[in-house]
Protein backbone atom coordinates (compact mmCIF):
# COMPACT_ATOMS: atom_id res chain seq x y z
CA UNK A 1 0.00 0.00 0.00
CA UNK A 2 3.20 2.20 0.19
CA UNK A 3 4.09 1.97 -3.18
CA UNK A 4 0.69 2.66 -4.24
CA UNK A 5 0.46 5.95 -1.78
CA UNK A 6 3.60 6.94 -2.95
CA UNK A 7 2.59 6.63 -6.83
CA UNK A 8 -1.08 8.25 -6.26
CA UNK A 9 -2.29 5.16 -7.07
CA UNK A 10 -6.32 4.25 -4.77
CA UNK A 11 -7.35 1.22 -5.75
CA UNK A 12 -5.70 -1.01 -8.52
CA UNK A 13 -5.86 -4.31 -9.79
CA UNK A 14 -2.96 -6.64 -8.30
CA UNK A 15 -1.16 -10.08 -9.71
CA UNK A 16 0.90 -11.81 -7.93
CA UNK A 17 2.86 -15.17 -8.63
CA UNK A 18 4.77 -17.13 -5.63
CA UNK A 19 6.04 -14.82 -2.89
CA UNK A 20 3.66 -12.16 -4.94
CA UNK A 21 0.38 -13.88 -4.43
CA UNK A 22 1.63 -13.95 -0.81
CA UNK A 23 2.17 -10.29 -0.85
CA UNK A 24 -1.48 -10.13 -2.58
CA UNK A 25 -3.05 -12.13 -0.27
CA UNK A 26 -1.72 -9.81 2.62
CA UNK A 27 -2.74 -6.51 0.90
CA UNK A 28 -6.39 -8.44 0.03
CA UNK A 29 -6.80 -9.03 3.96
CA UNK A 30 -5.13 -5.77 5.36
CA UNK A 31 -6.13 -3.38 3.00
CA UNK A 32 -9.21 -4.47 1.17
CA UNK A 33 -10.36 -1.14 -0.14
CA UNK A 34 -7.59 -0.66 -2.65
CA UNK A 35 -8.03 -3.41 -4.76
CA UNK A 36 -10.35 -4.34 -7.52
CA UNK A 37 -9.46 -7.48 -8.20
CA UNK A 38 -6.55 -9.88 -7.27
CA UNK A 39 -5.16 -12.78 -8.96
CA UNK A 40 -2.99 -15.31 -7.15
CA UNK A 41 -0.82 -17.48 -8.98
CA UNK A 42 1.51 -20.15 -7.51
CA UNK A 43 1.68 -19.17 -3.90
CA UNK A 44 0.15 -20.88 -0.68
CA UNK A 45 -2.05 -19.68 2.19
CA UNK A 46 0.14 -21.75 4.49
CA UNK A 47 3.51 -23.58 5.73
CA UNK A 48 2.80 -26.80 6.63
CA UNK A 49 5.68 -29.18 8.05
CA UNK A 50 6.91 -30.47 4.70
CA UNK A 51 6.78 -26.86 3.05
CA UNK A 52 8.89 -25.21 6.20
CA UNK A 53 11.26 -28.25 6.06
CA UNK A 54 12.01 -27.46 2.39
CA UNK A 55 12.96 -24.08 3.11
CA UNK A 56 15.58 -25.27 5.90
CA UNK A 57 16.45 -27.30 3.57
CA UNK A 58 17.03 -24.83 0.94
CA UNK A 59 18.62 -21.99 3.77
CA UNK A 60 20.90 -25.19 5.06
CA UNK A 61 22.19 -25.54 0.90
CA UNK A 62 22.76 -22.05 1.11
CA UNK A 63 25.25 -22.42 4.11
CA UNK A 64 27.35 -24.90 2.47
CA UNK A 65 27.77 -23.17 -1.16
CA UNK A 66 25.44 -20.17 -1.32
CA UNK A 67 22.49 -19.50 -3.96
CA UNK A 68 24.39 -21.96 -6.41
CA UNK A 69 23.69 -24.61 -4.07
CA UNK A 70 20.04 -24.11 -4.39
CA UNK A 71 19.49 -23.79 -7.96
CA UNK A 72 19.60 -27.03 -9.14
CA UNK A 73 16.54 -27.78 -6.44
CA UNK A 74 14.81 -24.68 -7.76
CA UNK A 75 14.89 -25.43 -11.18
CA UNK A 76 13.44 -28.48 -11.16
CA UNK A 77 10.50 -26.82 -8.73
CA UNK A 78 9.77 -23.86 -11.54
CA UNK A 79 9.82 -25.78 -14.42
CA UNK A 80 8.98 -28.85 -15.78
CA UNK A 81 11.83 -31.48 -17.56
CA UNK A 82 10.12 -31.22 -20.78
CA UNK A 83 10.69 -26.81 -20.01
CA UNK A 84 13.98 -27.42 -19.37
CA UNK A 85 14.32 -29.56 -22.62
CA UNK A 86 12.90 -26.60 -24.77
CA UNK A 87 13.62 -23.22 -23.29
CA UNK A 88 17.47 -23.50 -22.22
CA UNK A 89 17.68 -20.12 -23.03
CA UNK A 90 15.29 -18.91 -20.98
CA UNK A 91 15.67 -20.94 -18.10
CA UNK A 92 19.34 -19.77 -18.09
CA UNK A 93 18.05 -16.22 -17.84
CA UNK A 94 15.94 -17.10 -14.83
CA UNK A 95 18.88 -18.86 -13.51
CA UNK A 96 20.84 -15.55 -13.72
CA UNK A 97 17.94 -13.35 -11.96
CA UNK A 98 17.87 -15.63 -9.33
CA UNK A 99 21.07 -16.19 -8.71
CA UNK A 100 21.21 -12.16 -8.41
CA UNK A 101 19.23 -12.55 -5.34
CA UNK A 102 20.97 -11.33 -2.35
CA UNK A 103 21.30 -14.31 0.20
CA UNK A 104 20.11 -12.31 2.97
CA UNK A 105 17.29 -10.57 0.84
CA UNK A 106 16.44 -14.89 0.40
CA UNK A 107 16.97 -15.59 3.94
CA UNK A 108 14.50 -12.97 4.88
CA UNK A 109 11.74 -14.18 2.38
CA UNK A 110 12.16 -17.86 3.50
CA UNK A 111 11.49 -16.59 6.73
CA UNK A 112 8.41 -15.09 6.24
CA UNK A 113 7.48 -17.82 4.21
CA UNK A 114 7.88 -20.38 7.11
CA UNK A 115 5.66 -18.05 9.12
CA UNK A 116 2.95 -17.68 6.31
CA UNK A 117 -0.53 -18.22 8.19
CA UNK A 118 -3.20 -16.67 6.30
CA UNK A 119 -5.45 -19.63 5.30
CA UNK A 120 -7.40 -19.35 8.71
CA UNK A 121 -8.16 -15.75 6.96
CA UNK A 122 -9.15 -16.44 3.79
CA UNK A 123 -12.99 -16.14 4.50
CA UNK A 124 -12.34 -12.37 5.26
CA UNK A 125 -11.13 -11.63 1.92
CA UNK A 126 -13.81 -9.53 0.02
CA UNK A 127 -11.74 -8.89 -3.54
CA UNK A 128 -13.03 -10.82 -6.10
CA UNK A 129 -10.33 -13.23 -7.04
CA UNK A 130 -8.38 -15.49 -9.55
CA UNK A 131 -6.24 -18.52 -7.79
CA UNK A 132 -3.81 -20.28 -10.75
CA UNK A 133 -2.02 -23.05 -9.92
CA UNK A 134 0.29 -25.28 -12.26
CA UNK A 135 -0.57 -28.79 -12.78
CA UNK A 136 2.90 -30.04 -11.88
CA UNK A 137 3.77 -27.47 -9.11
CA UNK A 138 5.14 -28.90 -5.87
CA UNK A 139 5.88 -26.12 -3.72
CA UNK A 140 1.74 -24.49 -4.40
CA UNK A 141 0.05 -27.47 -5.61
CA UNK A 142 -3.14 -27.28 -7.24
CA UNK A 143 -5.09 -29.12 -4.81
CA UNK A 144 -3.42 -26.41 -1.82
CA UNK A 145 -4.90 -23.57 -4.26
CA UNK A 146 -8.04 -25.53 -4.78
CA UNK A 147 -8.79 -25.63 -1.37
CA UNK A 148 -7.56 -21.76 -1.24
CA UNK A 149 -10.19 -20.62 -3.66
CA UNK A 150 -12.50 -22.58 -1.56
CA UNK A 151 -12.04 -20.75 1.42
CA UNK A 152 -12.21 -17.25 -0.32
CA UNK A 153 -15.89 -15.96 -0.50
CA UNK A 154 -16.64 -16.20 -4.41
CA UNK A 155 -13.00 -17.08 -5.80
CA UNK A 156 -12.34 -18.93 -8.99
CA UNK A 157 -9.90 -21.46 -9.43
CA UNK A 158 -7.93 -22.55 -12.58
CA UNK A 159 -5.41 -24.92 -13.21
CA UNK A 160 -3.11 -24.66 -16.05
CA UNK A 161 -2.10 -28.46 -17.68
CA UNK A 162 1.35 -28.69 -18.71
CA UNK A 163 3.06 -26.18 -15.94
CA UNK A 164 4.98 -26.03 -12.85
CA UNK A 165 5.60 -23.23 -10.37
CA UNK A 166 6.55 -20.42 -12.80
CA UNK A 167 2.87 -20.89 -14.32
CA UNK A 168 3.40 -18.14 -16.79
CA UNK A 169 6.11 -19.19 -18.35
CA UNK A 170 5.24 -23.02 -18.49
CA UNK A 171 1.95 -22.70 -20.55
CA UNK A 172 2.15 -18.41 -21.01
CA UNK A 173 -1.00 -18.67 -23.63
CA UNK A 174 -3.57 -20.60 -21.39
CA UNK A 175 -2.11 -18.89 -18.39
CA UNK A 176 -2.80 -15.47 -20.39
CA UNK A 177 -6.28 -16.50 -21.55
CA UNK A 178 -7.18 -17.23 -18.00
CA UNK A 179 -6.10 -13.71 -16.42
CA UNK A 180 -7.42 -11.89 -19.91
CA UNK A 181 -11.08 -14.07 -18.77
CA UNK A 182 -10.74 -13.40 -15.29
CA UNK A 183 -10.07 -9.14 -15.99
CA UNK A 184 -12.32 -8.51 -18.46
CA UNK A 185 -9.44 -8.04 -20.97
Amino acid sequence: HAVMDHHGVDRTDYMGLSLGCMTGLGLALAYPDRLNRLVCAAGRADAPQAFVENWDTRLKLIDEGGLDKVWPMTEALWFTEGYRALQPTRVGELKDAFLGTSETGYRGCAAALKGLDYLRHLGGIVTPTLFVAGEHDKGAPAVAMREMAAATPGAEFIEIAGAAHIVNAGAPEAYDAAIARFLGL
